[in-house]
């Protein structure tokens, strides 16, 4: 990439994905991600491709509709990491244990790579945009209703807008997606990414904006067509349309302001005696999602939850294929045998 950042105490030029100044040491403002977005080859392409949206919308009548999505986004997006259910216990069970990245659990030989395709890819791509630093970077995805990509898992998290701002830069789609099949960069452009399609987060609308412009339609859409707008769920990962979002560094349970866990078990837990529970299920596996809003002192509650859908998903599996009677109702869990056997 050879982008260059000058260091504000010795005033010397270094490498700009460097943390620390490697002449005196000094911790670098802003975060390796965040000051490649803030170069003035990505700022001008992209306020070039903002500006061509604003004109493709006044020439095509459709500057309501883009009034609308652009002040959605800029005011009401979220930052979303999608988790699978073993993930997000994993974090909630100690305020202390960070997320992971998939670089980092290989490095330290906590997982085996596959050797698939996507393996091979992304190694490419985000070390294209990251090189050394590659590890440090979690994704998640720009979401209007709190919902990520779904095909990365059941568990959906937004993570709390001042914790993240400040060290997170958006990108154009999935890195790999974008670089490998829509652009379609050969080894030598992989060296040096196109402009105009990363931002920090606080351009993110321009970002987009500049994408989404010519799919709007003249009647502006309400909030949930822009949802669909903004995250368009494709059948696998390779058909997912979204803005990815470039976190720099940790992030804890206490990162997390809110979980949607789709499908959610939905269970009320009654007392009828000493040490004796009766589990009521209802509407279980019908995507009845599970809205968990976390103030400042309810990682308790966060952890309740998930405890609570592993012990029921746990139960399920134990009584599989018996009658379950709860609330005066019977369902049958597993498939019915079938007579003589």
């Amino acid at each position: 990439m050879g982008h260059k950042t000058n260091c504000p105490c010795c005033q010397q030029e270094g490498p700009i994905l460097e943390t620390n100044c490697p002449h005196c040491n000094t911790t670098l403002p802003s975060t390796p991600n965040v000051r490649i977005a803030r170069t003035r080859r990505h700022i001008d392409e992209l306020n070039r491709r903002y500006d061509d949206a604003l004109r493709f919308a006044k020439d095509n009548d459709l500057e309501a509709s883009r009034d609308a999505f652009e002040a959605e986004c800029k005011s009401n997006s979220q930052a979303v990491l999608t988790l699978s259910y073993a993930e997000l216990r994993y974090l909630v069970e100690n305020e202390l244990r960070v997320f992971a990245t998939f670089h980092k659990r290989v490095e330290q030989g906590l997982q085996i790579p596959t050797g698939g395709k996507w393996d091979v890819l992304r190694g490419i791509t985000e070390h294209a945009l990251y090189q050394h630093q590659k590890g440090n970077i979690r994704f998640a995805a720009l979401s209007l209703d709190h919902v990520g990509v779904k095909n990365y898992g059941d568990c959906h998290v937004t993570l709390k807008e001042e914790l993240i701002s400040d060290r997170t830069s958006t990108f154009e789609d999935n890195n790999v997606v974008f670089m490998v099949h829509t652009q379609q960069s050969s080894m030598k452009d992989a060296i040096n990414p196109p402009a105009g399609y990363i931002s920090d987060w606080q351009n993110r609308y321009k970002l987009a904006v500049a994408k989404h412009t010519r799919t709007l339609s003249k009647e502006p859409p309400n909030q949930a067509e822009m949802a669909m707008i903004l995250i368009d769920q494709g059948v696998t990962t390779n058909d997912d349309r979204f803005i990815e979002l470039h976190i720099w560094g940790s992030m804890t349970v206490r990162t997390i302001e809110k979980v949607i866990i789709i499908p959610a078990v939905i269970v009320f837990i009654t007392a009828v005696g000493a040490g004796i529970f009766d589990a009521y299920i209802q509407n279980f596996g019908k995507g009845i999602d599970v809205f968990l809003e976390l103030g400042k002192h309810s990682t308790n509650a966060l952890i309740a939850i998930i405890a609570l859908v592993t012990t029921v998903a746990t139960s399920l599996n134990h009584i599989k294929g018996k009658s379950y009677r709860g609330t005066g109702k019977t369902w049958k869990l597993g498939r019915r045998k079938k007579r003589g056997k």
